[in-house]
């Protein structure tokens, strides 16, 4: 199993505690970014450390740098779906700072 796949499963059996996850996931981009694996996993992992930061650690601004990763990343990764799913985290994060003017075209 890659790395990024133990990243993922851990991501979703939601069993780590998310500072640990996060700090981990922090150490995988920091070895991987260089030369990142044109794979789907690479953006979904982008994605997956939004969510950590935004939904487990409340940290907003971590959040929209992960999601911002994974669109500015498209052409590494080739994964639609990953971006549908951080452009709708920045939609949350938008509407949750009172933003609905920004958060509502994200939705679309």
């Amino acid at each position: 199993m890659s790395e990024l796949a133990a990243f993922l499963r851990a991501h979703v059996q939601r069993e780590t505690v998310p500072v640990a996850l996060y700090a981990a996931g922090e150490g995988l981009y920091q070895r991987l970014s260089a030369a990142p694996p044109a794979e789907a996993d690479w953006g979904r992992f982008l994605v997956a450390m939004g969510e950590v930061a935004a939904e487990r650690l409340d940290d907003g601004a971590a959040a929209a740098r992960w999601f911002r990763r994974c669109l500015d990343q498209e052409a590494v990764h080739h994964d639609a779906e990953s971006c549908v799913a951080a452009g709708f985290g920045q939609g949350v994060l938008w509407e949750r700072a009172g933003d609905p003017g920004r958060a509502l075209p994200a939705y679309r």
